[in-house]
């Protein structure tokens, strides 16, 4: 049970509108339900949302960017499955979703294409994925998930392309002040895939969407370290690269971000904290991030 609960708010959010979270003029409905045999689990979601993004094309150039008006509404519903008590699990998905984007500009930016402003994205997929936890509070922690996904017509698609995203996390706590943690994260993306769906690097310091490409991957790491009772400090800071082809990564340059952030202890039961980080972007400039929970699902 523990293992779909983390891992499909990322699934859900990811197919519903990538880099984006729902807001206060949202609308989502879920529902968590398991089947008579407790080793199968099934979950559904069903979202609408609409906000203004920022397309950067393939020059990455903040400069040369465009802003354009999103809407989709959708759904994900999936099965899950497990084997006892064992950390590992696997599951199958569904997915269907309708888009709208507009921009103001007359002329379609380079890399969009007109099909592309108003779509419907169907697509069916599985998961396999690990998972240590068994409490909330553990404090050594191990994860792994690898998902893909294939839109086509048959399945209520606009395009056909397929999606690939393998993501782990590591924590420690190596003293009794101290914690550490590391993530490694691989996303890629092949066929007519919609300007919007385009896997990025998606880190504290680097603007949502700007470094994206057909595969990009990146790693990011944090050290935690309790200040008093209630008040703790973090620092974080990772790399990534974003390419046309998986051969063509060690050809491109290196992105980083890092930055300092503070915590405040919540809920002393479960450890859960909140906070704010302060990151360097690549171009000098200073973002800010609210947090609460971990960093990283």
């Amino acid at each position: 049970m523990l293992c779909w609960l983390v891992a499909a708010p990322a699934l859900a959010q990811s197919a519903i509108w990538p880099g984006a979270t729902l807001g206060a003029d949202d609308e989502a409905r879920n529902a968590i339900r398991p089947v008579p045999d407790n080793h199968v689990q099934y979950a559904g979601r069903f979202a609408g949302t609409s906000g203004t993004l920022r397309y950067y094309g393939s020059a990455a150039s903040f400069d040369n960017s465009f802003d354009y008006h999103f809407e989709v509404i959708g759904t994900v519903q999936r099965l899950q499955f497990t084997r006892g008590n064992a950390p590992l699990y696997a599951g199958v998905h569904y997915m269907l979703t309708a888009t709208r984007s507009q921009f103001a500009e007359d002329v379609l930016p380079s890399g969009v294409q007109q099909q592309d402003l108003k779509t419907h994205l169907g697509g069916v997929g599985g998961s396999v994925g690990y998972d240590s936890r068994t409490d909330p509070r553990d404090t050594r922690v191990m994860t792994f998930l690898a998902n893909a996904t294939w839109f086509d017509r048959i399945l209520g698609s606009s395009a056909a392309f397929g999606k690939l995203d393998l993501a782990g996390t590591f924590s420690a706590q190596p003293g009794r002040l101290w914690s550490v943690g590391a993530r490694f994260d691989a996303r890629s993306a092949w066929g007519d895939v919609p300007f919007f769906d385009t896997p990025y690097l998606a880190m504290r310091g680097l603007p949502a969407r700007q470094y994206a490409n057909d595969v990009v991957v990146l790693t990011e790491a944090e050290a935690h370290r309790v200040l008093n009772r209630r008040w703790s400090a973090v620092a974080f800071g990772g790399v990534g690269r974003a390419a046309k082809t998986w051969g063509d990564l060690t050809t491109v340059p290196i992105t980083g971000a890092a930055g300092i952030g503070v915590r405040y202890l919540v809920v002393l039961e479960t450890g859960m904290r909140a906070g704010l980080d302060v990151a360097r972007t690549p171009d000098g400039s200073v973002a800010f991030y609210l947090q609460s929970g971990a960093s990283w699902p």
